[in-house]
């Protein structure tokens, strides 16, 4: 099933993403999904947003900040990290990464990374 499927890449991309919270010049780790739902939850477009709050949201402790399209999360042991989740639908996912790039403009390509679906 997708559920096995997903949770089974997750798990092994947790390690992966401990070395990137710690060592990497990245400062945002931004997933693309659809809104938080049941009716979405195991689709291939959470895929980001199962492997931060099933697992980096779990693990790590964040502060939550909300914004109108979607939400931050500082790290509290090293607040330049931040974690974002949309709240829109995939396909209107440009609109809150543009929306958090316009309000950090000293951010580097190289600081962010996107979580999402390869299709």
């Amino acid at each position: 099933s997708l559920q096995n499927i997903t949770t089974t890449s997750l798990q092994s991309s947790v390690s992966i993403l401990n070395l990137i919270l710690i060592n990497c010049p990245m400062k945002v780790l931004f997933a693309l999904s659809n809104p938080p739902s049941t009716e979405f939850l195991w689709t291939r477009h959470n895929v980001g947003r199962l492997f931060i709050t099933e697992y980096i949201l779990k693990k790590y402790s964040f502060v939550l900040h909300e914004h109108r399209n979607y939400n931050s999360y500082t790290l509290n042991s090293n607040p330049e990290r931040v974690i974002c989740l949309t709240k829109t639908y995939m396909n209107l996912s440009g609109q809150p990464v543009g929306s958090f790039i316009k309000r950090n403009p000293a951010l580097q390509r190289n600081q962010l990374i996107v979580v999402h679906d390869d299709l």
